[in-house]
Order: structure tokens, then sequence, then C-alpha cells
């Protein structure tokens, strides 16, 4: 079922964003994305239309995305909320690592499934299968065990099964951001495509926000829009609306 495109922006809306496949085409591997050479000025030009609060929130780490995006006034929620940095303010850790062993044994569990990849991120690891759809079923078969033995909790996404503490997730990610300036007070939307960003939504829309998802089918989104372009052209059409506003 189609949804109506996302309403214009306002100075009260604080914005929350996936990065792969929101603000980035997704790719065979983690390191093989291209950021478009538009994404940090149309980011930097949200912060700048009437004082824009705006987060990327990720399943990445927040090292690997400032490694991308550069942009001062940004803030961040990594490893789906295992890690956040508000901008101005110290990053914190809001879990706890994962055990040292678990990585080599995840390996080893799936060391004969050529293509696949196993990606650590210190509070979470990833199981990539992209470049190898036939083992998708195997992937998350060996997820589900290793995350029932070790009390973790395991998620699928887009071509990825994520292994990582049980809470942690991006709708917490995005209540912890919005306690605080410069999000405390606002309204949350958040654009996201795959299953992980599904809390995120929720959270916004229990906050008095709403959702907008990318692409794919999701559940509690409430707007859509068709792709990473529409993402990018809807996000430079709020930039010129609130800035125009703003001069007016």
């Amino acid at each position: 079922m189609s949804l109506p495109k996302p309403p214009a922006l306002t100075p009260e809306h604080a914005l929350f964003l996936d990065f792969d496949g929101t603000l980035v085409k997704l790719a065979e591997q983690p390191d093989a994305i291209r950021v478009s050479h538009s994404l940090p000025q149309i980011l930097r030009g949200l912060l700048d239309s009437q004082e824009m609060a705006v987060a990327v929130v990720s399943g990445r780490s927040i090292e690997d995305l400032q490694r991308y995006l550069d942009v001062p006034g940004l803030s961040f929620a990594g490893v789906h909320g295992a890690e956040i940095l508000r901008w101005g303010a110290q990053a914190s850790s809001e879990a706890a690592q994962l055990p040292k062993d678990l990585e080599a044994y995840l390996r080893a569990q799936l060391q004969n499934l050529s293509g696949v990849l196993v990606e650590a991120k210190t509070y979470a690891l990833a199981i990539h299968h992209r470049r190898a759809p036939q083992h998708a079923q195997r992937c998350l078969s060996v997820a589900e065990a290793v995350a029932s033995g070790y009390g973790l909790e395991c998620l699928p996404g887009n071509a990825v099964v994520e292994l990582r503490r049980a809470g942690v997730d991006k709708g917490g990610a995005l209540r912890k951001l919005m306690s605080a300036p410069p999000f405390v007070g606002r309204r949350p939307v958040m654009l996201g495509d795959d299953r992980t960003d599904e809390d995120a939504f929720q959270a916004a829309r229990a906050m008095g926000g709403f959702g907008i998802r990318v692409g794919a089918e999701r559940r509690f989104a409430d707007y859509e829009l068709s792709d990473v372009d529409a993402v990018h052209g809807w996000l430079q059409a709020q930039v010129q609306a609130l800035t125009e506003a703003e001069v007016a």
C-alpha cells in the first residue's frame, strides 16, 4: 500500500536520518558506498535553516559515519544507539561491548559461505550477504543460534543480519537524543528504509512526530519517499523552503 509524500518540515521538527539505503545507496560491501558530493551541503543547509536539529541514526559506528559526513552541527547515534554523540557534547556508550570471542566464533561458523562478510562494530556484529543471497537463510539460522547462546538479539535487515544487545535499538536512540538540546521540545521526524528503522518510526510517532519510509514496505511509517534520490530531492526542497521562510 502506497503512502502519501511527507509534509514540509518546520523549525519545530527534529530530523533523524538513517544512512545506508536512505542517505546513500546500498552497496555490496559497507566500504563500497558512494556519498554524493551534494549530501554534506544539503545537511549543512538543513542545520543552518532556522537552527534545525539533525542527527544521523545508523547501524554503522559513529567513527565510520564521520568518515563520510564531516558536517559541523550534526549529531549521531551509532550501532543502532549503542553510541550517542550529540553535537557539542562528548560521545557516550549506551551498551556493553560484545564478548571478545564472539567475532571469531561467528566467523568460524560462516567460513565456508563464500561472499558472506562479517563486520565487527564493538557493540554489534553484522553478517552481510548481499553478494551471496543464496546463503541468506543459513546466515539467519547461524545468527539466531548465536544470539540464543549469547543472550543477544538477532535482527534481519536489507541483505544483513545484525547481532546486538537486547534493548538497543534506533527507537531508544531517538528518545535519548530527544531528551536534550538541540532536540528537546521538538517533534521528531525519522527517515529510514530498513526493518531496524521501525523502532524509530514508532518512537517518533509516540512523541508527536512521524516516520518516512524509503522504498520498502514498513508497517509503522506514515509517509514515503521512493528511493535515495527522492530523499535528497525532498531534503533539498526543505532547505529551500526553510531558508525562504527565514528571510521572508
